[in-house]
């Protein structure tokens, strides 16, 4: 028996660094968007263009393609059970009337970040 418990923790022991190189494996999802109004996101003030938004796992970055203005957030929100199939961009807008972005989904990844 106690060969069984010894047999068992080295077998948990070499698992659990294999499951975590697994999901830092995960390909960084891409995506562009087209915002057409001003909003803010993490304190930033996004105007209306085209953007390419991109998630590492660590990082959140969103790139203005006009003139390649790149801000970078922590990639922060919870973990969701399927990726996304597509890229939105939930707003609400704050006490000042200010448009600001809530929750975004970029698609092909599995975080609903939350700024």
């Amino acid at each position: 028996m106690k060969r069984f418990w010894i047999v068992l923790a080295v077998l948990a022991l070499v698992a659990v660094p294999l499951a975590a190189q697994e999901h830092a494996k995960e390909k960084k999802a891409s995506s562009e968007l087209v915002i057409s109004m001003a909003v803010k996101i993490g304190g930033n003030q996004l105007e209306p263009g085209r953007y390419r938004l991109a998630c590492d796992r660590t990082e959140v970055s969103i790139t203005r393609l006009e003139d390649g203005k790149k801000i970078t957030l922590p990639c922060k929100g919870k973990e969701m059970e399927r990726k996304a199939e597509a890229t939105e961009l939930y707003t609400d807008l704050d006490k000042d009337g200010v448009r600001v972005v809530e929750k975004l989904l970029i698609r092909g990844s599995n975080v609903e970040h939350t700024f």
